[in-house]
C-alpha cells in the first residue's frame, strides 16, 4: 500500500511539476486506468495537501510582490522624481512588474479554480478525463511559475538599475 502511494504521489507530482505537454491527447493504457480508480481517494488527498500549501504560497508570494511595488518601487520612483533624477527605466520596471503581478494574481486565481475542480472530481468514475484535466491543471501551474520567475527577473532587473544609478551619483 505505501508503495503504490508513493508511485501515485510521484506521478502527481511529475505530472503537474513537469513540463507541460502542447495540445496533444494522452491515451492512458488499461493499467494507467486501474491505477487511477483504484488510487483515486490519495491521489485527491494529494492534490487536497497541494492546494492548501499553493494556498500559503500565494499568499505569501502576493504579500511580498504587493510590498515590493507599493513600499519600495512606487516611493523610490516619487523620490527620483521630486528631486528631478531620470527615471524612465524605473518607471517602466515598475509598471511592467504591476502588470506581470497582476498576471500572477489572476493566473494563480485560474490554477487554484481549476485544482479545486480537479480535487472534487471523482476520478475513478472517469481517469481519462481526470487525467485530461490534470493536464490542464499542469498547464495553469507552469503559467503560474513562469509569472514568478518574470517577477524575479524584474526585481532583479530593479536592484541593478539601482546599482548603476549610484554609481552616476
Amino acid at each position: 500500500m505505501k508503495k503504490i502511494l508513493l508511485v501515485v504521489s510521484v506521478v502527481i507530482a511529475a505530472v503537474l511539476i513537469g513540463a507541460p505537454m502542447v495540445n496533444s491527447t494522452f491515451a492512458l493504457s488499461d493499467e494507467q486506468r486501474q491505477v487511477i480508480s483504484g488510487e483515486c481517494g490519495t491521489i485527491r488527498q494529494v492534490l487536497q495537501n497541494l492546494q492548501k500549501t499553493d494556498a500559503k504560497t500565494r499568499v505569501k508570494l502576493g504579500f511580498e510582490y504587493e510590498t515590493i511595488l507599493s513600499k519600495y518601487m512606487i516611493p523610490f520612483s516619487s523620490r527620483l522624481a521630486k528631486n528631478s533624477i531620470s527615471n524612465s527605466e524605473f518607471v517602466d520596471i515598475q509598471s511592467e512588474f504591476k502588470d506581470v503581478k497582476q498576471a500572477f494574481s489572476e493566473d494563480f486565481i485560474v490554477y487554484q479554480k481549476n485544482l479545486e475542480n480537479l480535487v472534487a472530481y471523482n476520478c475513478s468514475e472517469n481517469p481519462d478525463e481526470f487525467y485530461d484535466k490534470l493536464q490542464t491543471l499542469r498547464s495553469d501551474r507552469e503559467r503560474v511559475r513562469q509569472d514568478t520567475i518574470k517577477l524575479s527577473n524584474l526585481i532583479k532587473k530593479h536592484q541593478a538599475a539601482v546599482l548603476k544609478m549610484l554609481e552616476t551619483l
